[in-house]
């Protein structure tokens, strides 16, 4: 017996040339986001890396710093504990010789003190001083002085350390700092010449004050005060001076001649002083003075 043969069309499958083309083409793309994903990671700890690393450099720094100014304020109350307020800057060296810090002053190789025990800081687990979690290796001090200071040089090292043993990682910093102790600027007395003895000073003389001589403003015209000429002892004056003061005439002394007769009659004289009101110089805006009699 023979079968009929099946006369329906058969479907044979094989593989979508479309389909096949594009899962080759997504294998290098995945590969590709796949490498972008490990170099933006790499990127990222590596940012990180260096990040952690400037913030412990500043650490360092910054602990460095402020051990110096703890050694500065250390000294300085130290020396204000056993003052009485007034001391000379003399006074202050002399304490420092006490405290084995001489001048080194022009030392080639100066002899520091070691003043890391003196500090006292926080120790930290391992017995190592710290400052602000930051360990403090050395603090070295020496003083130099000039004509009329005193400077305090301090050197630290300070390092922040990594990984358990501390031989992972670690960052140093190492400052000097110098601190300058010196009197205060001296302003000056408060008059424009002062001396024991003047003698024949005020024969064709002028005297002003500097400020209101040199100022170009209108507006301040009158804002500035007079000056004062005085001599503790005596002044000595020759029979014809002839001088403008802007302010007032002081003499302790006696007022005399050049011969050393004794002065009654100061109309005779040519000496004439500028007019004050509240204590101010009186003035036009283009910053002419009202000269008048000088009193003495």
């Amino acid at each position: 017996m023979t079968c009929p043969k099946d006369s329906s069309p058969r479907r044979v499958l094989s593989p979508s040339p479309t389909r096949g083309a594009a899962l080759f083409a997504l294998v290098p793309v995945a590969m590709l986001m796949l490498s972008l994903m490990i170099a933006f990671v790499g990127t990222t700890i590596d940012s990180s890396r260096a990040g952690t690393s400037k913030l412990d450099s500043f650490r360092a720094r910054a602990a460095a710093q402020s051990t110096a100014a703890r050694v500065v304020a250390d000294l300085w109350g130290a020396f204000e504990a056993i003052s009485t307020g007034d001391e000379q800057i003399w006074t202050f060296r002399a304490w420092l010789d006490g405290l084995g810090l001489p001048d080194q002053g022009g030392v080639a190789n100066p002899v520091k003190m070691d003043y890391l025990p003196t500090l006292a800081l926080a120790t930290d687990m391992d017995g190592d001083e710290t400052m602000d979690g930051v360990e403090i290796e050395r603090v070295d001090v020496y003083r130099i002085d000039e004509w009329d200071s005193t400077s305090i040089v301090i050197e630290v090292d300070a390092v922040i350390r990594k990984g358990v043993d501390g031989s992972a990682s670690e960052r140093r910093s190492s400052i000097q700092e110098t601190f300058t102790v010196s009197p205060p600027e001296w302003d000056g007395l408060d008059y424009v010449l002062l001396a024991n003895n003047v003698n024949c000073l005020l024969c064709h003389t002028s005297i002003d004050n500097v400020n209101r001589y040199y100022n170009r403003d209108t507006s301040l015209a009158g804002t500035f005060e007079p000056v004062q000429v005085g001599s503790i002892d005596s002044m000595h004056f020759r029979e014809d001076p002839d001088s403008k003061v802007a302010g007032v005439l002081l003499i302790g002394g006696d007022a005399i001649m050049g011969d050393g007769d004794d002065i009654n009659d100061w109309s005779k004289f040519n000496l004439t002083a500028a007019q004050n009101l509240d204590g101010f110089l009186v003035e036009d805006p283009f910053g002419t003075l009202d000269y008048a009699a000088l009193l003495v």
